[in-house]
């Protein structure tokens, strides 16, 4: 009996542990956001773009008036060169006389007015063409505006004989794209005027005081008409 208890006993022994043990799970399921968590992600994801959007705009901004100060401090600082007077064909006594300019003397008299002009933006890279016609066209650049690109400045002008001198009367321009203001145009032509009124053409030849008489262009040149001054009766 006693042998028959101890095999009963090792055979129960035998079949519990050949059953196989199931072991706890340890995975657990991840919560879901909750309805107030979506709408506090949300409006954090929108915060984001905003704050990044600001960011650039102002990085935009700072460039733009980064390059406006440059262009205004450079032009601020870019000496006023007097134009040589071009060669006088002249007689050798009183009688009518001719100049000629081109349009690189008419650019660098034209350059150094509009820089001197305290105009409402810069006006840089300028250039004057003669046409013909009586007739000039006068461009230029004005420094970007935020991510637009460069501005853009014309004016026509109308080259005269106005008394005894050279100068020119400006008939319309457009400023970045608009009509430039009336007050604009008179600026930059009395700016042009004066460095015309500065380059001696109205020169004394021996004893006798020529003046500008009269004015006319062909596609690239200007040509004045000098006379001796006529005495105040």
């Amino acid at each position: 009996m006693e042998s028959t208890d101890q095999a009963s006993d090792a055979t129960a022994t035998t079949q519990v542990i050949s059953q196989p043990l199931s072991a706890p799970s340890t995975e657990e399921t991840a919560p879901q956001p909750t309805a107030p968590q979506k709408v506090v992600a949300q409006r954090q994801r929108r915060h984001w773009a905003l704050s990044a959007f600001f960011h650039v705009l102002g990085l935009l901004v700072g460039v733009a008036l980064g390059v406006v100060l440059t262009v205004g401090y450079l032009v601020w600082l870019t000496p006023s060169a007097q134009p040589t007077l071009p060669n006088t064909s002249a007689a050798t006594g009183p009688g009518t006389i001719s100049i000629t300019v081109d349009d690189a003397f008419l650019t660098t008299v034209t350059q150094t007015a509009i820089s001197s002009a305290n105009t409402p933006v810069p006006i840089t890279n300028v250039h004057a063409h003669i046409l013909a016609g009586d007739s000039i066209v006068i461009t230029g650049q004005t420094p970007p505006i935020f991510f637009f690109g460069p501005g853009h400045f014309s004016a026509t002008a109308q080259p005269v004989a106005h008394n005894g001198r050279l100068g020119v009367h400006l008939i319309k321009g457009s400023l970045g794209g608009i009509n430039a203001p009336t007050q604009v145009l008179k600026l930059i032509e009395a700016n042009i005027n004066q460095q015309l009124g500065g380059t001696a053409f109205a020169p004394i030849i021996g004893n006798t005081q020529y003046v500008v008489v009269g004015v006319t262009t062909t596609a690239g040149h200007m040509t004045l008409t000098l006379q001796p001054q006529r005495a105040a009766p």
